[in-house]
């Protein structure tokens, strides 16, 4: 590996953590408060958020993103936007990963088995397209942008109150016609 594409990894890692320890700095100034709380549903002051950084996932090698609830609850629908980076001998790529994602599961605890549905904008740097996780035959070399749909299947912790949360599971993924199964495991800071 050159010291050129070190120094670029270098610099984007170090992007992505500028990026997410700038939302954690911000969250930790406000603090979630709850305004109901049931066995059914636990309704907060304002809709839950999340930043996290994922290895694997939508963002397909490290991604820091960003994720919302669409109400005051603690679970039901949210969305999610991010950006990745990753290269290997071969190419280099950034990802920008889109989804919208549901949470069903014990809201009183933020235990929560999570669906989701992902677009992922594939931003290629090079003209090769084997990195041996994905190999995209018949495409044209010229193109340098991919599109990969994916769901996910996983648990989620996300504390009511705010607070350090864990993300796992697995992901099928479709990509120029092709499909595939691959996993994710993100940590982040749940406000």
């Amino acid at each position: 590996m050159s010291e050129k594409k070190v120094f670029e990894m270098k610099k984007l890692f170090l992007s992505i953590a500028c990026f997410a320890a700038s939302f954690a700095l911000f969250a930790q100034q406000d603090t979630v408060f709850l305004k109901k709380e049931s066995k059914k549903k636990v309704i907060t002051d304002r809709q839950p958020q999340m930043v996290f950084a994922e290895l694997g996932g939508p963002g397909i090698a490290l991604s820091a993103n960003y994720d919302r609830r669409v109400t005051k609850e603690t679970g039901g629908f949210g969305y999610r936007i991010g950006l990745g980076y990753s290269f290997t001998n071969d190419f280099k790529f950034t990802t920008i990963p889109v989804g919208v994602n549901y949470l069903v599961g014990d809201k009183s605890r933020g235990r929560f088995f999570e669906v989701g549905l992902n677009g992922t904008m594939i931003l290629i740097n090079e003209d090769i397209y084997n990195d041996g996780f994905f190999t995209v035959d018949n495409v044209d070399n010229q193109k340098n942008t991919l599109f990969m749909t994916s769901l996910l299947f996983g648990y989620r912790s996300q504390p009511i109150r705010g607070g350090f949360s864990f993300r796992g599971g697995v992901m099928p993924v479709f990509i120029e016609g092709e499909t595939g199964i691959g996993a994710y495991l993100s940590f982040g800071y749940n406000f």
